[in-house]
């Protein structure tokens, strides 16, 4: 177990040692909380540094929830005010009548009888709005910061990027060992917090999520003026990682073994349960994305409209996707195409040809599973196996039975497809891909799917 927060003496008594948070600095006096546990055992030690880390977060929630409202209305009151006090203070530069704007704004905003009903905050946001300054009693601290933006952002970012954002702050908080006001953190401690992740084992990538994170959260809150700092400090930290941390993941082909393994763990039997509400596409989408070579979104998300027949040829059209490369047709062979059909026929009335896949966020939960059952698969030569590999298995399947690279490469979405390119015809005699498509079913990577 962890011995954060504790701290051993000479004599070998513990000691409780966390920086005072923040929001509780009018209770605690110096930096630090220090007391001694009076126990020589860790275990002990343990167990009443866990009670007392309790108590005082409980404090911290509690002191929160006081003054979270207060905060809020301090803080719409001071951006209306300071934006007229601004604008009047230029209109008046310009005049060179400066007395003026200080009497307009003391007559639309000075708080008189009726001004101070609402409360402290409004009086303080008046002050403020002319100084400028915020005093720390109103000043949001970074998880207020964090929370105000998740608010704000409920409905115009994704559920994943803002499941990132509470992360990367939480990261934050954890090294700082305490709450801090946004304008606390300089570019020398976000350099010092991006070096930490680094040194701790975090890949260069995820590493890049979280910092771009973070630069969102606090340019939103200074276009917003929830608090006054010169410089984004998330912009000015760098990523100086090591040559393995900067290397990508890679995904390798799975071995016939691990293939076999893979669609035992994804059998209709198997993936009916209570708890799962994706049995169909999750046993569907294993067996198709071989065959197809897209992401597994494209076709997790894709609508029936997509799927195209063409006198009993059938394509998927893929409008959109990860690049402007992803925008092609998919031919679908015959051996996939009970599959497809399968899929109309359930979905029929519905838009969508998986329609329990609601959003982006079943997509991932369909993609963590399949990570849980490969995760034990080896690792070699620095390269993993992950749904991704299923686009691996296709791209090798056609180099096995000579299908040219410049079909190939516009198949999986890495080459943009002209206007005049006549790739997929109507008719699969005529087309270009549709004789290597049906002769996928011959290469060896492909075997535990065809068997």
């Amino acid at each position: 177990m962890s011995n954060r927060n504790l701290q051993q003496t000479p004599s070998g008594v513990w000691l409780f040692r966390r920086r005072v948070p923040q929001v509780l600095s009018e209770k605690y006096e110096g930096t630090y909380i220090c007391m001694s546990l009076e126990t020589h055992n860790v275990s002990e030690a343990r167990i009443k540094r866990d009670a007392i880390n309790t108590k005082i977060n409980l404090e911290i929630e509690a002191r929160k929830k006081s003054t979270v409202n207060d905060k809020s209305r301090f803080l719409d009151f001071f951006s209306e005010m300071r934006e007229v006090f601004l604008k009047e203070k230029r209109k008046a530069r310009q005049a060179r009548q400066e007395s003026d704007a200080e009497n307009m704004f003391n007559n639309a905003f000075a708080p008189t009888d009726a001004g101070k009903e609402n409360g402290k905050a409004y009086v303080e946001a008046f002050k403020s709005a002319r100084s400028g300054e915020i005093s720390e009693e109103f000043r949001l601290t970074i998880s207020e910061l964090k929370d105000e933006w998740l608010t704000a952002n409920q409905n115009k970012k994704p559920k994943k990027y803002r499941n990132m954002v509470v992360t990367a702050t939480k990261k934050l908080l954890e090294y700082l060992d305490t709450e801090e006001f946004p304008e606390s953190i300089s570019p020398g401690v976000a350099q010092k917090f991006i070096d930490a992740l680094l040194d701790g084992g975090r890949s260069a990538g995820t590493v890049a999520h979280y910092k771009s994170k973070l630069a969102e959260v606090w340019s939103w809150g200074r276009a917003r003026e929830k608090f006054q700092q010169n410089v984004n400090p998330w912009e000015v930290a760098r990523i100086e990682a090591t040559e393995e941390q900067r290397e990508q993941k890679h995904f390798r082909n799975f071995s016939e073994e691990e293939a076999w393994t893979l669609l035992k763990e994804t059998t209709l039997e198997n993936v009916t349960t209570d708890t799962w509400p994706y049995p169909f596409a999750t046993y569907s989408l294993i067996r198709m994305l071989p065959f197809l070579g897209c992401r597994l979104s494209e076709l997790a998300r894709a609508k029936r409209e997509q799927v195209v027949d063409h006198e009993g040829d059938f394509v998927i059209e893929i409008w959109k996707g990860k690049t402007r490369n992803a925008v092609r047709v998919l031919p679908v062979c015959s051996h996939i195409l009970p599959l497809l059909k399968d899929a109309l026929s359930r979905s029929e009335g519905h838009d969508y040809l998986f329609p329990e896949i609601a959003s982006e966020d079943d997509v991932n939960s369909i993609s963590s599973r399949i990570a849980k059952i490969t995760k034990s698969f080896e690792k070699k030569e620095g390269y993993i196996t992950g749904i991704h590999s299923l686009r691996g298995q296709f791209a090798t399947a056609l180099e096995a039975i000579g299908c040219p690279e410049e079909l190939a490469v516009i198949l999986a979405g890495h080459k943009r497809l002209s206007l005049t390119y006549d790739l997929y015809s109507k008719h699969k005699n005529n087309g270009k891909l549709w004789p290597y498509i049906e002769r996928l079913t011959e290469a060896e990577v492909l075997k535990p799917w065809v068997n």
